[in-house]
């Protein structure tokens, strides 16, 4: 709908007042482009796509970023001109002043950080717990509210046993909950979210996927993702809704427990390599990364499995990682972790990216410790570009809705305020959480190593999405997008296919990109 000047103001100064009203942690995206003085907004780029002067041109920029890190992080969209609103902020447009355009902030992920480290909690543990249940009980008790049959999804893990058992909570009912399994039992956590739902009596339902039901989704992923975007549980996670829809309207999730009480593993991990990297000369951590580089990814995983044992203690590609680490400079520690496509010149030349927002002089203002600092990125972007994008994205697809318990405002606020040994505690995240759980469910039943919620990717690649991933990788194809380097994506996937290395992620980012480019073309952009 395209509107007067007129109905343009008054259309935004109620959006105004409603978004003045929204927490940072509501999933869902906001577009917005100026297009000769007029405003073009929606929840959907089709939505601007739709208007006879868009422009479709794809920014590189964005490209690039969504090939490192799987997501367009920021305020950046795949199209040049075309920006998101920030969490946290609306956009102020005047007519008035010809159009201009200004951010608002309500609320400042490195504020809250400030803040915390300014007001510290000062009681036990066992406060800590107390003060934490209490407040998210009250929030899955308002998040229960609904005139539409509400359930949970439940993997079976510490975040989402821990809502479902406060839902039991607050219900005469049993709690609708559902999850989703593999027949790769590396793969499957269906067993344990099965215990956990016999443990809360949940009325429970479990869904096993088969590379059936995966190669049926796949067609659909670039119109429901709507811009390109490579999470590969991404599909799970939309298969998983699309079922649920069958049973209930509403599903509460367990997201977000990782990045507000520090449990992601990699935290740990980082804060180990972040140590060894104060030690040495920076020549010889180049000379360390060139010796990791030296030897192929199988004869790492042979020196580094134990008599006795079938699997190393590291794989090759972490091998891999570790080298990358030691060669890049400490201020870019956050780009070298979490990036999967890492030499852009090679697959997209000519890109000026923009700077790690691990090295942000505000965030680090905020948080002058690296748990805080990587746990920072990752509300800030991690969460709204990755985490809710992929939930949101995939249960509108359903007309599903899921709510986040987790990321009520009062509780990350007060997450901030807990220290650190809360969170982490002998090498374990998510202690307050955990210690809350083991009031409700035995520790026995959740105590075990995290377990991604994703699919046997690296190995349907070789088996049955090969046909497809061929079609989408061929030369002929990558040329026809003109954006990407066809040479290096052949090495790549002809070096994975043969099983010398494991390029899956590569490889996945690869494909979600040209299954959106391919696309637009069908949309006629």
């Amino acid at each position: 709908v395209y509107l007067s000047q007129v109905q343009q103001g008054l259309a935004i100064k109620t959006a105004v007042e409603h978004w003045r009203h929204l927490r940072p942690t509501c999933m869902g995206t906001l577009y917005w482009q100026l297009n000769d003085g007029l405003l073009l907004f929606g929840s959907e780029l089709r939505a601007l796509q739709a208007h006879p002067g868009f422009a479709a041109n794809i920014d590189r920029t964005a490209a690039a970023q969504f090939l490192r890190y799987g997501m367009i992080p920021g305020q950046m969209s795949i199209f040049t001109g075309v920006a998101k609103v920030k969490p946290g902020t609306f956009v102020q447009f005047s007519p008035k002043t010809g159009g201009s355009v200004r951010d608002v902030t309500y609320w400042s992920v490195v504020d809250c950080i400030a803040s915390g480290g300014r007001d510290q909690f000062r009681g036990d543990l066992q406060d800590a717990v107390d003060a934490t249940g209490s407040l998210l009980a009250d929030t899955v008790k308002r998040q229960m509210i609904s005139d539409v049959p509400v359930g949970a999804f439940l993997s079976g893990g510490i975040d989402s046993s821990l809502v479902t058992a406060l839902m039991r909570n607050n219900s005469t009912q049993p709690i609708h909950t559902y999850c989703i399994g593999f027949a790769e039992d590396n793969y499957n956590e269906a067993q344990h979210a099965a215990k956990i739902a016999q443990y809360l009596e949940t009325d429970h339902t479990e869904f096993l996927l088969t590379p059936e039901d995966v190669l049926g989704i796949i067609p659909d992923l670039h119109l429901i993702s709507d811009e390109p975007f490579a999470d590969s549980s991404q599909v799970p996670t939309a298969l998983l809704c699309r079922l649920t829809k069958g049973h209930v309207k509403v599903a509460l999730s367990g997201d977000g427990g990782d990045e507000i009480f520090g449990g992601y593993t990699q935290y740990l991990s980082t804060q180990k390599i972040s140590a060894l990297l104060n030690y040495g000369p920076p020549f010889l951590k180049r000379l360390g990364a060139r010796a990791l580089h030296a030897l192929p990814a199988s004869t790492w995983e042979t020196l580094l499995t134990l008599p006795g044992r079938d699997q190393p203690l590291a794989s090759g590609e972490k091998m891999y990682l570790l080298a990358e680490i030691l060669a890049a400079p400490k201020d870019q520690l956050h780009r070298a972790l979490y990036s999967r496509w890492r030499d852009m010149e090679a697959i997209l030349p000519g890109v000026e990216e923009p700077d790690d927002p691990f090295s942000a002089p505000d965030l680090v203002a905020a948080a002058p410790n690296l748990l805080d600092r990587l746990m920072g990125v990752d509300i800030q972007y991690g969460l709204p570009d990755r985490m809710l994008t992929k939930v949101d994205r995939a249960s509108m697809a359903s007309s599903l809705e899921v709510r986040v318990p987790l990321l009520d405002h009062r509780l990350v606020e007060f997450a901030w305020r807990l220290p650190q040994k809360m969170k982490m505690s002998h090498g374990v995240g998510k202690h307050v959480l955990r210690q809350l759980l083991y009031r409700s469910v035995p520790q026995s039943l959740v105590d075990r190593p995290k377990q991604g919620f994703s699919f046997p990717l690296a190995e349907w690649l070789r088996g049955p999405l090969k046909p497809w991933a061929q079609n989408l990788l061929s030369k002929d194809a990558i040329r026809s997008n003109g954006l990407l380097v066809p040479a290096t994506i052949d090495l790549v996937w002809q070096q994975h296919l043969s099983g010398s290395r494991n390029h899956h992620n590569l490889i996945w980012h690869v494909l979600m990109l040209q299954s959106w480019c391919n696309g637009q073309k069908t949309l006629g952009r």
